[in-house]
């Protein structure tokens, strides 16, 4: 009797640490069960998580403000945007400053997205510009990095340079004369009897040039003025030659002649004294001279 009353009680105990066993162990299976459905779900949401920093602009020389283009390559949308780390380092990342978000930008270091405007969702795809404004640390002359951090830990990096505007560099334009015509035709009588051209200086001289105009054939074509005159303050003005044809009572047809554009040596600077002469072709039509 006694073997069958604690048989009993054996079977009454286990069945009550089985009872108990089950009751914490059901609960923890699923604990560890939503444990691991968050855990996939932040996992996918950081494989999907993607962006790529495209390119910054200093705007300024003092490098108080500064516009950077980023675009979100993920699956994911970002949000908010508001929750993004973003960092300013040295090129070398031996020194860095956290500016916070702030729209509008605040009195101190911040950035804001300034287009879209307003955006709190950054959605897969899209590219937005941000803005930092560095009211009490303006940028000095370097290599920099802008490192923009989700929400969930990804990062996208843009390195730029701000520097001086560089002076450029100007190739000095050579003594030279310039006309503005290569060829002219004239008529001998009525209509058509004239033509004109411009002559310029190429370069600033260092004191007056005298150029003389004249044609290789007066008897079929006159220039005039016959002498221009260009100082250090006009050089760059054009001036006007008109070209005229002579009526030479001789059925001639077409006649050509040169009309030479030259530098008055003893009368002009240094500089173009070296100077060829330039030369327009005139051509000269008789349109009818005799009965």
């Amino acid at each position: 009797m006694d073997k069958v009353i604690v048989s009993g009680l054996l079977l009454i105990a286990s069945m009550a640490a089985a009872v108990i066993t089950i009751s914490i162990i059901t609960p923890a299976l699923g604990s560890d069960r939503d444990s691991i459905t968050k855990s996939n779900r932040v996992a996918t949401k950081f494989v999907g998580t993607e962006i790529e920093g495209l390119s910054a602009v200093v705007e300024g020389r003092n490098g108080a403000v500064i516009s950077a283009w980023f675009k979100n390559v993920g699956s994911t949308d970002i949000r908010p945007v508001s929750a993004m780390d973003l960092f300013l380092l040295s090129g070398n990342r031996f020194s860095g400053t956290y500016i916070e978000y702030s729209s509008p930008p605040s009195a101190t270091d911040s950035w804001s997205v300034l287009n879209p405007a307003g955006s709190t969702v950054w959605a897969r795809g899209e590219t937005i510009q941000i803005q930092l404004v560095l009211n009490a640390s303006p940028r000095a002359i370097g290599t920099y990095i802008i490192s923009l951090t989700t929400p969930n830990g990804v990062s996208g990096e843009i390195h730029f340079e701000h520097g001086a505007v560089p002076t450029p560099t100007l190739t000095p334009v050579p003594p030279g004369i310039s006309l503005s015509n290569s060829a002219a035709t004239v008529n001998e009588r009525g209509v058509g009897n004239s033509d004109t051209f411009t002559v310029v200086l190429e370069s600033a001289p260092s004191s007056s040039v005298a150029l003389s105009v004249s044609s290789s054939d007066p008897g079929e074509v006159i220039a005039s003025p016959a002498d221009l005159t260009f100082t250090v303050s006009n050089w760059g003005a054009s001036q006007a030659v008109t070209l005229t044809g002579v009526d030479d009572s001789t059925r001639d047809g077409r006649q050509k002649s040169d009309i030479i554009v030259s530098v008055v040596d003893a009368l002009s600077a240094v500089g173009y004294r070296s100077v060829g002469d330039s030369t327009l072709v005139a051509e000269t039509l008789d349109n009818g001279c005799c009965p």
